[in-house]
């Protein structure tokens, strides 16, 4: 058994090398347009994983294809002697990325999840392989209405076609494979391809090549499990986060993928904590430019992903606790964090352009604001009468530390700026406010 699977392994890496080998070829006599030689490669290479459960019945032959596929990934990419030969194949594109290196990754890490179902393998891979190729071939040859991600742009066209490759990745397996009912496959179609193709628009640097099949594959566990009128409750619940967003971009300061990710990160606090935990993040996308003015010029959005992980980081900790423990004592640090986000959001913009003596009684102000937006809402829902001093002063002081301390880390003129030291001691000055909260209620 064991030299069986070293065989199939040598079989593997074989079929993927030799598939390189070949593109390179043909790339360097026929001139093949490096979109097209980087998807064939990706078509290529997802074939080939998606016969692995067929190949393997256990976890380290995976672990051994992993690590020599991105072994040889890197090599190609980085290592001068391959990057004009075989790394041409993968790496001509007109952008930085890291997609040939994901992919692998993404593919062992979902086998390894999947334990032995090949359904809920195989659909994953389905949807990375033909979806996320379909998506860039459309995009760069037939794509024109754009829109700005953090990698410059991306086109509706090659969204819908993601969409459309999507949607049939799943819907033709469960319909072939499962006993569902014909209403539960088609809703779980169109929620998977919505969700993976809201993935493919917010992901950077090739990062969809792991997310896309980590996270369709727990969507996809989730949803199995659903009847049709819960999943037509998730799609409505997705579709009008996403319309709303859309609707409210221009009023905002995120660019174009920066406010879908605001749409998944809502879905994710619908789906894992209901209604509730989807007030405090809204609150703060609706709130942030009414509290201070914006500190950009006029239709200009600079803010991306990477600052609205960031400023969900602390909140996403809590909400993934209150999950997998299902306690709603979590609930409270939750609304904290977006809290002290709100008023440093709104001190940061302000402080720039305020003078040192209106400094503090900005700060207090929008402690105060910030503190009135948010916890009002959590007492009504928590309904904290009882004990309801007890949560509004750890509150306040909560928040105000964590202002305080934001403020003095962003001294100089480089402070609070659009760059990662803010957003790093943002983020820790809000999960120090949401720790604080919490220790001061189950002390005092």
């Amino acid at each position: 058994m064991l030299a069986s699977n070293w065989h199939k392994i040598i079989l593997v890496a074989g079929c993927i090398t030799g598939l390189m080998v070949v593109l390179s070829i043909v790339q360097r006599r026929r001139h093949l347009h490096a979109e097209i030689a980087r998807k064939l490669m990706h078509i290529g290479s997802g074939l080939v994983a998606l016969a692995l459960p067929w190949l393997f019945t256990e976890n380290w032959p995976i672990v051994v294809l992993t690590v020599l596929a991105t072994s040889g990934m890197l090599a190609a990419k980085y290592m001068k002697r391959l990057q004009d030969n075989l790394g041409a194949v993968t790496g001509r594109v007109l952008r930085n990325t890291l997609g040939e290196i994901c992919f692998p990754l993404g593919a062992g890490i979902l086998f390894i999840l999947a334990k032995g179902d090949v359904l809920q393998y195989s659909i994953p891979i389905l949807i990375l392989t033909f979806a996320d190729a379909t998506a860039a071939l459309i995009g760069v040859f037939y794509g024109v209405m754009r829109y700005t991600t953090s990698d410059r742009t991306k086109t509706l066209e090659g969204s819908l076609a993601f969409f459309q490759a999507a949607f049939l990745s799943t819907l033709v397996p469960l319909l072939l494979f499962t006993e569902l009912g014909r209403a539960e496959t088609l809703l779980i179609a169109l929620l998977m391809a919505l969700l993976s193709m809201l993935l493919d628009a917010i992901a950077w640097c090739g990062l969809d090549n792991l997310l896309i099949p980590v996270l369709s594959f727990l969507a996809l566990r989730a949803f199995l499990h659903l009847d049709a009128w819960i999943l037509t409750l998730q799609l409505i619940a997705t579709l009008t986060l996403l319309i709303f967003v859309l609707a409210w971009r221009t009023r905002t300061t995120l660019n174009d993928s920066a406010v879908l990710a605001t749409a998944v990160y809502g879905y994710g606090c619908w789906a894992l904590g209901g209604w509730q935990w989807v007030l405090p993040p809204l609150t703060l996308f609706l709130g942030y430019n009414l509290l201070s003015p914006p500190d950009v010029e006029d239709h200009t959005r600079p803010y991306t992903v990477q600052v609205v992980l960031g400023v969900g980081a602390v909140g996403l900790f809590w909400l993934i606790l209150a999950d997998l423990f299902a306690h709603r004592a979590y609930y409270f640090p939750f609304m904290l964090s977006f809290a002290a986000q709100l008023a440093m959001i709104g001190s940061a913009r302000a402080l720039r352009v305020t003078g040192p003596r209106a400094a503090r009684l900005l700060l207090a102000r929008n402690v105060v604001v910030s503190w009135l937006l948010l916890f009002i809402p959590f007492a009504l829902i928590d309904r904290v009468r009882p004990a309801g001093w007890r949560y509004a002063i750890s509150a306040l002081l909560s928040i105000g530390i964590a202002v305080t301390l934001f403020a003095f880390t962003q001294g100089g003129p480089d402070g609070y700026r659009n760059a990662t030291p803010r957003w790093v001691w943002q983020a820790l000055s809000a999960g120090l406010a949401s720790l604080i909260g919490l220790a001061m209620v189950q002390i005092v």
